[in-house]
């Protein structure tokens, strides 16, 4: 504690040792000063107050307290009905009402309850604590978030112990917490806290804009190319968070929850261990369920803003993840994952730029939702075929609401330095086609880009069913080029790298160059071929066609 000022006014002050009389009229004390570097101010006042050994009374006393810049913290209290004697006081009821303010985000609390307090053995309870906690967003201003409680208080000043239990309503389910706070210098907490429902969405950040260094696609590919990107001001940069509080802070405990929501996704029978001390702030034994399977992690976050996260899912159902999630399921199937990350920095950009680690994923006997493949690929085939012929097919939509392309594995390796990504292992693999990585695979996280080449491989050795109608793409491997950035990547095929018959056969007479990059409308111009004449028999690119139909079966 640092400059800390006092001054003490009263009428009378008379204060005997512990178990003699009392006598207080018009007290008035006022403090202030720097607590771990934060100011604070407190102011009491006791109009009135006379304890012996038969009896006790008062008026009313008040007292407040303001702490952190911009009153950060602020607090009130009154005492009022107070009985018993000079040894043993009873007071009919202590209010408290607070207000603790973080960034754009307010808590306030009010509690009442009669407080006990024997004066020798420095002993004394609130034993019958009700209240309330409100929490406010101003950018939510027409919402509040209240939780009632009750609960009791017992302190030991002479141990420096206080003991609390406490039942709130969090979300309309019954939410615990026992804790034990030890140590008045240097507050060291020690709880279990349990939870039948939380939703953390109303308090979670939404998620950002995406942003990529390429920029919008939707303008001309030539336009802003010669123009630097503008260099960010004070206005556009973000702001830092400050983990300091965590030097000062030292908890241990455990943390239960049967239904936890968070970003749209439901956990459920959470356990976790949460210990704070020496500026480092650790949740080990992570473990919950997750959509029919499990989750498993260790993460830790230190006051010198350093941030690490270790992550395993076991079995878990994709569909329902990914509704969950991103709102539409893609995917089928039961995943498994390996995630291990770290970074440092003290805004968004910065924890990206500096992003660390690797994930490896699997996901076993599922399905591409919303893609038929094997319709996609049998119209390919053909229209490819027919294009040799003097016709010009056209290829439908690969998105069928109903369709789906199973799969008996989909599994890969990302690995992260500073932010950038390699995709150093894909496998894509079904009875009809086979995907892999090719090279370039990067992905960039800081510029939400990527510029990665797939490669298609259709099945040698076809179904049965699908033979003679697939012919033309037997073992074709098809080089998928996917760049620019994640909200609207291009797709192109690079039909030139392609070492198939048919598919060289196209390149080699040059329709492939004339259809590459033709507006639809305009197909019905084309010049004629062999005399033949290319008379479309839909009004549609099926070069373009294609890639869009691999952008469906590799994108979506």
């Amino acid at each position: 504690m640092q400059g800390l000022k006092v001054r003490l006014a009263a009428d009378r002050l008379s204060l005997g040792a512990p178990g003699d009389e009392w006598a207080i009229d018009k007290l008035s004390l006022r403090a202030s000063g720097k607590r771990q570097g934060q100011p604070f101010e407190l102011a009491l006042e006791a109009p009135a107050l006379m304890l012996s050994e038969q009896a006790a009374s008062a008026e009313p006393v008040s007292a407040t307290f303001k702490s952190g810049s911009g009153n950060a913290v602020v607090a009130s209290m009154g005492l009022d009905g107070l009985s018993g004697n000079v040894k043993e006081w009873r007071f009919r009821t202590l209010s408290l009402d607070g207000a603790v303010r973080s960034g754009q985000r307010l808590g306030s609390l009010r509690l009442t309850s009669p407080l006990n307090w024997d004066v020798a053995a420095r002993q004394g309870a609130l034993t019958a604590l009700k209240g309330d906690l409100v929490l406010r967003d101003e950018h939510q201003p027409d919402q509040e978030y209240a939780f009632p409680m009750i609960g009791s208080v017992h302190v030991d000043a002479a141990k420096e112990v206080a003991d609390m239990d406490i039942s709130a309503m969090v979300d309309g389910a019954q939410t615990s917490l026992k804790a034990q706070v030890a140590g008045w210098q240097a507050l060291a907490t020690r709880f279990v806290l349990k939870s039948e429902r939380l939703d953390l969405d109303p308090w979670l950040a939404p998620a950002a804009p995406a942003r990529s260094e390429s920029g919008s696609r939707s303008g001309s590919p030539d336009e802003g190319a010669d123009t630097p990107p503008a260099k960010p001001d004070d206005s556009t940069r973000q702001a830092g968070f400050d983990l300091a509080f965590l030097e000062h802070l030292d908890l241990d405990g455990d943390v239960g929850v049967a239904d936890l929501r968070a970003h749209g996704v439901q956990f459920n029978k959470v356990q976790a261990h949460l210990r704070a001390q020496k500026g480092v702030l650790t949740l080990s034994g992570v473990k919950a369920g997750l959509y029919e399977g499990a989750l498993a992690g260790h993460f830790q976050v230190s006051a010198d803003h350093r941030f690490s996260a270790k992550m395993d899912l076991t079995r878990v159902a994709v569909d329902p993840l990914l509704q969950a999630a991103l709102g539409r399921p893609v995917l089928s199937g039961r995943l498994g994952l390996n995630l291990s990350l770290d970074t440092v920095g003290d805004t968004g950009d910065a924890l990206l730029a500096n992003l660390g680690g690797r994930a490896d994923w699997q996901v076993a006997d599922g399905a591409v939702l919303g893609i038929d493949a094997q319709r996609t690929l049998t119209e390919v085939a053909r229209s490819l075929s027919n294009v040799l012929k003097g016709r010009l097919d056209a290829v439908s939509s690969p998105f069928d609401d109903q369709g789906r392309t199973p799969f008996s594995q989909l599994g890969g390796r990302l690995d992260l330095d500073k932010g950038q990504g390699t995709l150093s292992r894909l496998i894509l693999a079904s009875d009809l086609l086979r995907v892999t990585e090719g090279d370039p695979a990067q992905l960039s996280l800081t510029g939400r880009t990527l510029d990665v080449i797939l490669l298609v491989q259709v099945a040698a050795r076809l179904p049965q069913a699908l033979k003679g109608a697939l012919d033309p793409l037997a073992g074709a491997t098809l080089p998928v080029h996917i760049e620019g950035p994640w909200a609207d990547p291009s797709y192109s095929v690079r039909w030139s790298d392609v070492r198939n018959q048919a598919v060289q056969q196209v390149v080699k007479t040059g329709l492939m160059d004339l259809l590459e990059g033709r507006d639809p409308l305009d197909q019905a111009q084309l010049p004629d071929v062999d005399g033949g004449g290319l008379a479309p028999e839909s009004p549609q690119d099926p070069v373009e066609r294609i890639g869009k139909a691999l952008k469906g079966l590799l994108g979506k």
